[in-house]
């Protein structure tokens, strides 16, 4: 590229180290993936109500990162959130949902939508967990907003609070959250599974977590919209 060369770049993240100076749009590919093959496409039916007592939802997706299969293990060894719980992790357990793999890579859909019907809360081991990665939200991250599940999202520190600087609102009246904010990632596991456990000994109806979860699905909803146009606009 010219030094002098008009030009725009669209990326996930931040693009000045590598071309400074330059208009750099950030957009959220899998926030406007989702809208797109949920909300337009309708490629995968999406759940627009819960009810019931908690039933938890852990879609692990593949086994190879370190805030996954731990996590995994810790909560099956205790009972009785292993009673409240529905999982799948490739390589662990036959899968029970038909979700695609291609060359190696966790695609997220197709999905089985009663996997959302009869459970009423994920919990999301993101792709970026270890060391400096950057706030990565994913398909299993907007999955859940999508279904209208609650979520307990293990990932980088301050995960959450980035996400609620997109719109999104979490449920810290109900879940303990400060595992969010603590760097290191065995100590912050340790309190993710400390909240879960926590939370699953709470008599707590889903229709407690009924108004934040709509309001999530507006605003995946809304973003990824706002984020058609500011691409368009571009384009022009």
């Amino acid at each position: 590229m010219k030094p002098t060369q008009d030009i725009t770049i669209f990326s996930l993240s931040s693009f000045d180290y590598f071309a400074p100076n330059r208009k750099n749009i950030i957009i959220d590919q899998f926030e406007l993936d989702a809208y797109h093959r949920l909300f337009v496409k309708k490629e995968c039916e999406t759940i627009k109500s819960n009810r019931g007592g908690l039933r938890f939802l852990f879609l692990g997706g593949k086994a190879n990162k370190n805030n996954r299969k731990p996590l995994l293990d810790l909560l099956l060894a205790n009972k009785e959130f292993k009673a409240r719980l529905d999982w799948s992790m490739f390589g662990v357990k036959d899968k029970i949902d038909d979700i695609v793999i291609e060359d190696n890579h966790y695609i997220g859909y197709p999905y089985d939508h009663m996997l959302y019907q009869t459970t009423n809360f994920s919990i999301v081991a993101e792709t970026h967990f270890d060391g400096n990665q950057e706030f990565h939200p994913t398909e299993k991250t907007y999955r859940a907003i999508a279904n209208m599940h609650p979520f307990a999202i293990l990932s980088t520190p301050y995960f959450l609070k980035h996400l609620k600087d997109k719109g999104y609102q979490t449920y810290s009246n109900l879940v303990d959250e400060t595992y969010d904010i603590i760097k290191s990632p065995s100590n912050r596991l340790t309190r993710f599974v400390d909240s879960l456990l926590e939370l699953n000994g709470k008599n707590i109806d889903y229709n407690e977590f009924e108004f934040t979860a709509k309001n999530n699905v507006n605003t995946l909803i809304n973003n990824a919209q706002n984020t058609r146009e500011i691409i368009r606009k571009a384009l022009q």
